[in-house]
């Protein structure tokens, strides 16, 4: 099972820095017949990628990561693909995974791996955990929006273990030894609760439990994570199957995202001028100087420009001149980025919402 590309693994791949750091991004098809070409387009991403590292680094130095390079891609399972497949290698560092999401077919070798649009498209897209609790099989998916992503990593799926005292007594257990089952199980979720986690990192996002009753009571009163917890679906999740559990968790989803987009606009309203800023320039501003608490943006905002040579202001310009050298693409997702890598939060809300304040607004942290 590939690894599930969440932002805490992004981190890490942005952090690295050393020559050649090797990216292959591929789109995939889900679909059949369209989906046999998959490993078709990725050998010859593989071809292109070969010839480049003999042309830079000379055949002694190349043939190790051409080596790891083809192990990786013969490792995919293209029973299930989804929309997107990405290969990072360096001198120390291999991972291969799915995306949620089409990219445009590339090979990239330089000192950084090719994550920025990555970067770009995750910090737009909501995202979400989906846990179903089983003694059987815990189970773990990565959402983005109506799809799922099975976790296969940190330990999941995860299944009870039976403890050493029921091991080693013959015959059943007491029933009076209801208070011993109890810790049991309360250690387990909390084994759970750590692995999560390992795999969500910090940054809170929307997560959707399924179980039996015991379970979503004993999980809530263990867990770390208990305030991200959206929705939760009572019954055993041991045969729902994975489409149902995609849809009920993101109609769980959208329900708490307008719920708290409502709230957000409410204390927006309700907030002193002094601890807000709206429109581009005004966040702008507030985000280098550091004091960018939560960003508010409308969904298709998007805006080309230029950034000042000292990097405080930014000019505006139309959009068919998008493509002339030196202009940002796009100074809504630059701001993003760099307001996130500041510790601010971010929500997208519909368009429209904030047409009279100029589409993006600011809390203050001061």
């Amino acid at each position: 099972m590939l690894r599930t590309l969440t932002q805490a693994e992004l981190r890490t791949l942005q952090r690295i820095r050393s020559y050649p750091a090797i990216s292959v991004l591929l789109p995939t098809a889900r679909a059949f017949p369209e989906s046999q070409q998959n490993p078709v387009r990725l050998r010859d991403l593989l071809r292109e990628a070969e010839q480049r590292l003999l042309q830079e680094l000379g055949k002694r130095e190349a043939v190790p990561y051409i080596e790891r390079l083809h192990a990786l891609a013969e490792a995919v399972p293209w029973d299930h693909p989804r929309d997107g497949l990405a290969i990072f290698v360096n001198a120390d560092y291999s991972g291969v995974f799915w995306l949620p999401f089409s990219v445009s077919p590339q090979v990239v070798i330089d000192e950084t791996f090719a994550t920025r649009d990555l970067v770009r498209t995750l910090n737009r897209s909501l995202r979400y955990w989906v846990l179903a609790l089983s003694e059987n099989h815990t189970r773990l998916w990565a959402g983005f929006r109506d799809q799922l992503q099975e976790v296969g990593d940190h330990g999941f799926p995860m299944r009870f273990e039976m403890p050493a005292k029921v091991i080693s007594q013959p015959g059943p257990i007491a029933a009076d030894d209801g208070e011993y089952w109890q810790e049991q199980y309360r250690h387990f979720c909390r084994r759970i609760d750590q692995a999560f986690a390992q795999v969500a990192g910090s940054e809170e996002q929307p997560l959707v439990v399924f179980g039996v009753d015991r379970w979503l009571a004993l999980f809530r009163e263990v867990s770390a994570h208990a305030g991200w917890i959206v929705a939760t679906f009572p019954g055993s999740p041991d045969h729902e199957p994975e489409h149902e559990l995609a849809r009920k968790s993101w109609e769980a989803v959208l329900r708490h995202i307008e719920e708290k987009r409502l709230e957000l606009i409410r204390r927006w309203n309700e907030t002193p001028p002094a601890r807000r800023a709206e429109g581009l320039e005004a966040v702008w501003q507030a985000m280098i100087e550091g004091r960018t608490h939560m960003l508010l943006i409308e969904e298709g905002f998007h805006q080309p420009g230029r950034i000042g040579e000292d990097g405080l202001r930014i000019e505006r310009l139309p959009e068919h001149r998008r493509t002339e050298p030196g202009v940002v693409d796009d100074l809504v997702d630059e701001l993003l980025e760099r307001a996130l890598a500041k510790g601010a939060r971010a929500w997208f809300v519909p368009n429209e919402s904030l047409r009279e304040h100029g589409r993006i607004v600011a809390f203050l942290r001061y």
